[in-house]
């Protein structure tokens, strides 16, 4: 497998090689700072590394976000068993949906 489909929210988003990203139309037209893009930008570099032997595979869309919305979110929030998920999601440029089901998968810190 020389390339990786990117889905996102039940659509194709990007098409990743281990030199290239291809966004699709509805990604490539948003602004380069939005956060949708940026998720995408972030899943493909994880593909980038599954492709060329650096992560295990298989690749997995619910993986490549996970690790997109960790690479963007410090540890210390993703931790919290609260966290407000639109202000987090609003201060570090990543969708909420995104934040929300990554936070959910994250293993949290129970105050003693």
């Amino acid at each position: 497998m020389d390339t990786i489909t990117l889905s996102h929210n039940g659509r194709q988003a990007a098409i990743a090689s281990p030199t290239r990203v291809w966004f699709a139309a509805h990604i490539e037209t948003l602004p380069n700072r939005h956060p949708r893009k940026r998720l995408i930008c972030f899943m493909a570099l994880y593909a980038r590394d599954v492709l060329t032997g650096v992560l295990p595979g298989p690749y997995t869309d619910r993986d490549a976000e996970l690790v997109a919305v960790a690479s963007i979110i410090p540890t210390e929030l993703l931790e919290r068993a609260e966290l407000n998920i639109a202000r987090v999601a609003d201060s570090f440029d990543v969708p909420a949906d995104a934040l929300a089901r990554t936070h959910a998968r994250w293993p949290h810190q129970h105050p003693t």
